[in-house]
């Protein structure tokens, strides 16, 4: 159940890139043929002819991206990998590095009332705001990245959502980017 869910979430991600920038090409790259698939699908539903969905080695890939999008969940040490590879391609061949932002599902249990299964080990992005904000810098720090996208789940009602944000605001994003903004935590 769990790769379907990322799956999905890899389709999303081109397609709603796609829609907020309708002059722009996506480019959908994933190793797995069942999410490049989906993507095609749900950039042909929605209407979106700027979505290219491709593999890793594919020849139409251009030589360079304005940015990269990368989706969570992925092993901080895999994207760490990744980061590693891109910087050194982009060494190469003279440039900057482009900046990854990456989407983070972020649920703050106190919120939702959402409860880990016992026993498991609490998921990134899942948890208290200090535990949220604390997985923020662990990601910005190890895999240097500049910028997230943060995805809202385990909401029960657009009240709960509007809680959510309202918590993430006041004691996630302060400590996320060095600021305090009155909170005591």
């Amino acid at each position: 159940m769990k790769a379907a869910q990322d799956i999905q979430k890899n389709a999303d991600i081109a397609c709603v890139l796609a829609k907020r920038s309708p002059e722009a090409i996506v480019w959908a790259v994933d190793v797995n043929e069942r999410a490049l698939e989906l993507c095609a699908r749900n950039a042909r539903a929605a209407g979106l002819e700027n979505v290219r969905c491709v593999t890793p080695g594919d020849a139409s890939l251009p030589a360079r991206f304005a940015a990269i999008w990368q989706p969570t969940p992925l092993p901080l040490a895999e994207l760490v990998e990744r980061q590693t590879a891109l910087h050194q391609a982009c060494d190469q061949i003279g440039r900057l590095p482009i900046p990854t932002r990456m989407s983070f599902r972020v649920e703050i249990s106190t919120v939702t009332g959402n409860a880990l299964s016992s026993g498991g080990k609490r998921p990134v992005g899942y948890g208290t705001p200090a535990e949220v904000a604390s997985d923020l810098l662990i990601y910005r720090e190890k895999a240097g990245l500049d910028a997230f996208q943060i995805n809202f789940h385990g909401n029960r009602n657009l009240d709960q959502l509007l809680q959510s944000m309202e918590c993430f605001m006041r004691d996630v994003a302060p400590r996320v980017s060095g600021e305090r903004t009155g909170s005591k935590n």
